[in-house]
């Protein structure tokens, strides 16, 4: 099963989501400027062997529509994934976030409007200023939206994986995120942008009933430092944390089948 899903919303508003696999839901959040469409298909397909898998479109990627850029923030799109949960009639879900994904992961599992058997969170921190953010020139990187969408797929494919893999990557790879990136409106980029940064400097929400956590980074990770995965497994109540260190920030890109199996297996793994 493959299939478009789009729920109408009160306000007019519309969230689009893929959904693939068969099995208990699991929602899969997914990073700056990734849309429902830009999953690693390995591990999108290794997860949906055992779940069906809902892909959500962040607002303003791929089907979903924008919210008014300044209103945009990871509480909005947080609402957005609890929505989704509301209209697909899903009593209970496993939680899934890459990057900005996981950041919006955590707002949802920190609310109490949506039941969460497990939360996996991928190559991210957990804000509120206790993260350890990457150089400005690593963001700066990240946001730049100059030149073709092809120069745009070449640099963000540069600091996604480390300078070993990024030069074995087969020209097709660039071609699928540079027709990717072309359909991004930069409104919506710069505004979620704005929303990590707001992220990072906001005020930690206190965490009562915290769902079963599993972490997992990258140690080469640019993007989002590896130690914030310590930092993480100290703020959630931690089942798993897991560093490849051979990896970077798309860690679940490099390990597809590592990640997919522990998340659908539940395995306990002590901390590596």
């Amino acid at each position: 099963m493959d299939r478009q899903l789009v729920f109408p919303q009160p306000d007019g508003r519309s969230i689009a989501c893929r959904v693939v696999g068969d099995g208990p839901p699991l929602v899969l959040i997914n990073g700056y400027s990734g849309a429902a469409a830009d999953w690693d298909p390995t591990f999108l397909h290794a997860l949906a062997e055992a779940r069906t898998v809902y892909c959500i479109d962040n607002a303003g990627v791929g089907a979903s529509s924008p919210i008014v850029p300044d209103a945009l923030s990871i509480d909005a799109m947080a609402s957005d994934v609890v929505a989704l949960v509301h209209a697909a009639s899903l009593d209970s879900i496993d939680l899934v976030g890459w990057s900005m994904g996981g950041y919006i992961a955590q707002r949802v599992a920190a609310r109490a409007d949506v039941a969460i058997n497990r939360l996996a969170l991928i190559a991210t921190d957990p804000g509120a200023r206790q993260a350890v953010i990457a150089p400005s020139a690593t963001w700066s990187r990240l946001t730049d939206v100059s030149g073709t969408p092809h120069e745009q797929a070449v640099r963000l494919l540069a600091l996604l994986f480390p300078p070993a893999i990024a030069a074995t990557l087969p020209p097709e790879v660039a071609d699928l995120v540079a027709a990717a990136r072309a359909k991004l409106d930069p409104n919506v980029l710069a505004a979620q942008a704005r929303a990590i940064h707001n992220w990072q400097n906001r005020v930690a929400e206190a965490i009562t009933n915290p769902p079963v956590t599993q972490i997992f980074h990258g140690a080469l990770d640019e993007v989002i430092p590896v130690t914030n995965a310590t930092l993480l497994a100290h703020r959630w109540r931690t089942q798993q944390r897991r560093v490849f260190d051979d990896a970077g920030h798309a860690v679940m890109a490099q390990y597809p089948l590592d990640i997919a199996h522990a998340i659908v297996s539940g395995e306990v793994h002590a901390w590596t």
